[in-house]
């Protein structure tokens, strides 16, 4: 697979330019340039290129024309002790899992992306390439899409960023960030091998090129997921769970796009005042159907890209989930409450913050139960004094 380039728009390299303006380095690399749009604003007496496109238009002190994972590219850049600056907006997609691309993370003290298969993802291992040629102490600047920025499958290239080295910023992009996609990304700037900061500094860049007011999230939690608009909505906020209501969540069974006449799937939700009472006109059990939703349940959009508002509660009838649908299950006690909660603004906020990716959004069982709802817990009654 060929992966996927995708220019910056100017705002991107405005406000990488803003936040290395206390920068003073001698020689700077900008990797996979591309157009030239980070390349225009990297500080450094020495602003080297690399690209294998020929029609790369990078504007720096030198420009290569060569593979970024050429393994004698530090020599061909006769830099041996490696650049005080890195940049890197990576092409996105897929790569063959080679032992060329197996050194590469090794040489940045990078897990490999998973286990030996014939494709890897490609930014993970441009990333390592660009963590791999800054010096010790340098400032490596990466461009990463939304899915190694949150991911459940790439925590461990998180893990490896903020416990080997100094994750300093990292600022969520807007969509449409990028010439020819709506892809969203995340800019990371960090201090290659020194100590970890006790916190990650987390904004977002508005569509018109605005920086958002800044959190401090501890290390823990940015490893996580590096997404301010989670810890945005997050941050500070306790309560109740699924999990600890005793709710049981689990997943449809019927495959996307079922033609049965008893399935639910994404397009089945409804809209407005009835999402708090959905009648539900198929008849699933009596079908003999192995997983159904019934009176009581709750279902929620598990992929979709307007998953938080996809949310009701089954008043009446039984329908069979596919399996782009979750069923959630409670104590009698607690339904109308979490259905309510749920339902909210704060309930879609929190839903849309959880979920997890670009375009068609996903939510997962385990973030899912262990989302704060917005829901005031009855106090529990008092005993009566002996």
């Amino acid at each position: 697979m060929t992966p996927g380039r995708h220019f910056s728009k100017p705002r991107v390299a405005s406000t990488l330019a803003s936040l290395l303006a206390t920068e003073r380095p001698l020689a700077t690399l900008d990797l996979c340039s591309g157009d030239g749009a980070l390349t225009d604003v990297l500080p450094g007496l020495r602003v080297a290129s690399v690209d294998l496109d020929p029609r790369a238009r990078a504007s720096g002190t030198e420009h290569h024309v060569a593979d970024a994972l050429d393994p004698g590219l530090a020599s061909m850049l006769r830099t041996p002790g490696g650049f005080d600056l890195v940049a890197c907006n990576p092409p996105y997609g897929s790569i063959p899992d080679t032992t060329r691309a197996r050194s590469i993370s090794g040489e940045a003290g990078m897990p490999h992306p998973g286990r030996p298969a014939t494709f890897v993802d490609s930014a993970w291992t441009f990333c390592a390439r660009a963590v791999a040629l800054a010096r010790p102490g340098g400032t490596v600047v990466l461009v990463v899409p939304d899915g190694l920025a949150t991911g459940l499958l790439s925590r461990p290239f998180r893990d490896a960023l903020t416990r080997r080295h100094r994750l300093r910023h990292a600022v969520s992009l807007p969509e449409r960030s990028f010439v020819g996609t709506d892809a969203r990304a995340v800019l990371l700037i960090l201090s290659k091998d020194t100590s970890p900061a006790p916190s990650v500094a987390m904004a977002s860049l508005s569509p018109d090129g605005r920086l958002s007011d800044t959190l401090h999230v501890p290390v823990q939690a940015a490893t996580n997921r590096l997404d301010h608009a989670y810890h945005a909505v997050m941050s500070g906020i306790a309560g109740p769970t699924l999990e600890s209501l005793g709710a049981r969540v689990a997943r449809g069974r019927l495959p996307p796009g079922a033609r049965d006449g008893c399935a639910f799937g994404t397009g089945s939700f409804p809209d407005g005042h009835r999402r708090s009472a959905h009648v539900l006109t198929q008849d699933a059990l009596s079908h003999g159907m192995p997983f159904v939703a019934v009176t009581g349940d709750i279902l929620v959009a598990r992929v979709d890209r307007h998953l938080h508002r996809k949310v009701c509660l089954v008043s009446s009838g039984s329908a069979a989930p596919t399996d782009q649908v979750l069923r959630i299950r409670l104590p009698p006690d607690h339904v109308a409450a979490v259905a309510r909660a749920l339902i909210s603004p704060e309930g879609e906020d929190r839903l849309r913050a959880t979920s997890r990716g670009t375009g068609a959004r996903t939510l997962s069982t385990v973030e899912l139960m262990r989302m704060p709802l917005p829901l005031r817990m009855p106090p529990s009654p008092r005993a009566d004094p002996a």
